[in-house]
């Protein structure tokens, strides 16, 4: 969700004129996807501590 946010908020707009509007980010996009690549790494971690289990023991 954060990502999204984050890529949103960053998209460009082209304008033609001066007179058009401009668009402005209400939000921190480079905090925003700190915050999405920590909660990725958060999630994870679980798996990857699995995945290691799964490979240094044996199942009879």
């Amino acid at each position: 969700m954060r990502q999204t946010v984050a890529t949103r908020a960053s998209a460009r707009f082209g304008r033609n004129t001066r007179s058009e509007l401009r668009y402005i980010s209400i939000v921190d996009v480079p905090v925003i996807r700190v915050e999405a690549d920590s909660l990725a790494a958060q999630r994870r971690e679980p798996d990857t501590r699995i995945q290691e289990a799964n490979w240094t023991n044996e199942l009879s």
